[in-house]
């Protein structure tokens, strides 16, 4: 079973979320009406041809305004590798999880990291990949598959401390994704020290 995407490929630098979910904001199911609960449909208990039969892209999307509305599904991994030009790019590959979702939603994180790892295989060499997540867990996975992968903890909680973050997390990630406004020039500092 392949991982289904969703992101903005247009750019030098291309982002894409691994989620479970249809979002309300702009998928339709598979009868043509509105996503209304997001929880509702579980990407992670249907088949690709039951995925097929959402629309998520005839809406609209807000959050990207200059978009095109036209028909289209959730595309599997091999397919945005097939179709879009990532040579020399930058993919930003973020991994949605949560605690909370193994097993309902999402594999365990042994089993998740290792599907998007194995995925992951199918990016040209020359394509720089940041593997992005807000769990931890997930990160440590991938870690302990391939040592030598870019990972990016996310972060959300403007009030913790970067050291306190760093704590969450068993590996030292390339990258602390902060929320900008709360990152201080002595918190800057204090990561560059220690090779973040």
């Amino acid at each position: 079973r392949h991982t289904r995407l969703q992101g903005d490929w247009s750019s030098d630098v291309c982002s894409s979320d691994l989620e479970p979910y249809f979002k309300k904001d702009f998928c339709s199911d598979s009868t043509g009406y509105p996503i209304t609960d997001e929880k509702k449909y579980n990407t992670y208990l249907l088949t690709q041809e039951e995925i097929r039969k959402f629309d998520c892209g005839l809406r609209g999307n807000s959050d990207y305004p200059e978009q095109q509305a036209r028909e289209t599904s959730k595309p599997l991994f091999i397919e945005v590798i097939e179709h879009v030009a990532l040579g020399g790019k930058t993919l930003l590959l973020e991994v949605k999880s949560e605690k909370k979702e193994y097993e309902l939603s999402q594999p365990s994180p042994k089993a998740f990291a290792k599907l998007v790892y194995n995925e992951a295989k199918l990016i040209p060499s020359d394509v720089t990949v940041y593997y992005m997540s807000f769990d931890p867990q997930i990160l440590e996975e991938l870690h302990q598959l391939d040592s030598s992968i870019r990972t990016v903890y996310l972060t959300y909680s403007p009030l913790k401390s970067v050291k306190k973050f760093l704590k969450e997390i068993q590996i030292q990630p390339t990258v602390l994704g902060m929320f900008y406004p709360t990152i201080s020039k002595r918190e800057v500092s204090y990561l560059a020290k220690q090779g973040i």
